[in-house]
């Protein structure tokens, strides 16, 4: 791991590493005709036997140095749910703070002064650690003290409460950043970082250790990092499936990276037994089209009567014969013609989000309008839907309705 002139090797602990790591460091000075200085490196072991430690440092000609460390001013290798973790910070805002003593300050240059500049002090910490609520509470009490009682000896009077100062000025405050939620959203930060495009040899270690998917589940593993259950912890925070995925919508595409049916999406479909299973109160569970069993995404979709008409007639229309899966996610997965482009397919995958969409709209209709089952109609649905996509997706796409309804197969072969 590099960082400007900075150099962090990582290994297992054997001799034959360590040698290993002498050789490339003399390799490089060979290559490069630059010297290492080995007297300012340091070596340093997680676990390791003392006796080896001192062997380890004698064969790079390095001191050691222990665990945790700093690097880049920042702690590695410290339990940051320790109050004795973040005395450094709090350490350094006091001092800051000192060194204002006996200046002339306003209310508006203190309140300038706490947005700037005590609160970016403990910055670099609050985006890569939880810090607990007591370093929390130390930090806000700095703050309040600086507000209101800036110069005074005996304890000062908050005029106003801290919640309301923490408030956007549109709400009546002052916009000063609330340490905890501040603290929470650094760190969500990380794990939107995992779920999105961002590509880096990090994110392959937390995969590779974790086993994590897109919305951040894991593997059962006893063994994690301080970091890394209070990352899932913050996230996992508030009612149902946490504020974070709340806040998060996956939007389909291809479908490389978002599990239609495993991932958030498929959790927030409304069917009477996911309601049921959130504690909405409802009068029956059975399903709203056939009323024969509960109304679930596998049952609404792939089971139900009505869909199964329905996923016959369409594939009929199409001009093909195929298994019809009963496993949701295997029913995606089929819906792939070999003779078709991975382009190609894509667009087909897209028919088959257009015909799940078509059965949940007559379901709705159903439910809330007193429609009545009309598999009919939603073939028709799905033809002039999956018709309009294309058109959007594709100004090029220059098939016209009735071309698509005859024969949809020619006119996706001919999408480049």
């Amino acid at each position: 791991m590099q960082f400007a002139d900075d150099t962090l090797f990582f290994c297992e602990e054997s001799h034959s590493n360590v040698v290993a790591i002498k050789a490339i460091l003399r390799g490089f000075e060979l290559a490069s005709g630059l010297k290492i200085n080995f007297h300012k490196s340091r070596i340093a072991g997680v676990n390791v036997n003392r006796n080896a430690m001192v062997c380890y440092a004698k064969i790079l000609n390095c001191g050691q140095m222990g665990v945790p460390f700093k690097y880049l001013g920042l702690e590695v290798g410290g339990n940051p749910r320790k109050t004795a973790f973040w005395e450094p910070v709090l350490s350094k805002l006091r001092a800051r703070l000192n060194a204002w003593r006996g200046r002339f300050l306003s209310l508006a240059g203190r309140i300038c002064l706490i947005k700037s500049v005590i609160t970016a002090v403990p910055l670099f910490y609050l985006s890569l650690y939880k810090a607990p609520n007591c370093v929390c509470r130390s930090i806000i009490s700095l703050q309040r003290r600086f507000l209101w009682g800036w110069g005074k000896e005996k304890k000062p009077i908050a005029w106003v409460s801290w919640e309301v100062l923490c408030k956007p000025k549109e709400e009546g405050g002052l916009g000063i950043k609330d340490i905890r939620k501040f603290n929470y959203a650094l760190l969500a930060k990380w794990r939107w970082r995992l779920i999105s495009e961002e590509k880096g040899r990090w994110k392959e270690m937390l995969f590779s250790k974790y086993g994590v998917d897109l919305e951040c589940r894991q593997a059962s593993i006893k063994v994690q990092s301080w970091w890394w259950r209070d990352l899932q912890k913050v996230c996992t925070e508030g009612e149902g499936e946490g504020w974070f995925n709340q806040q998060v919508v996956w939007k389909v595409g291809s479908g490389d990276k978002v599990r239609f049916w495993e991932d958030a999406l498929a959790g927030r479909i409304p069917t009477r037994e996911s309601l049921s299973r959130r504690g909405v109160i409802m009068n029956t569970i059975l399903c709203a089209m056939c009323e024969l069993q509960e109304e679930t995404c596998q049952h609404t979709f792939i089971e139900c009567d009505v869909a199964q008409r329905v996923w016959v007639l369409c594939l009929r229309w199409i001009g093909i014969v195929s298994v019809q899966h009963n496993a949701i996610l295997a029913h995606f997965e089929s819906f792939y013609l070999p003779q078709l482009s991975s382009r190609q397919n894509l667009l087909w995958k897209g028919v088959w989000a257009t015909i799940v969409a078509c059965i949940w709209e007559q379901r709705n209709s159903v439910v809330f309008s007193q429609g009545k089952i009309d598999v009919e109609e939603i073939i028709q649905k799905v033809q002039l839907k999956s018709w309009q996509w294309l058109k959007h997706r594709d100004p090029s796409f220059s098939y016209s309705l009735s071309d698509w309804m005859l024969n949809p197969l020619v006119c996706i072969r001919s999408y480049k």
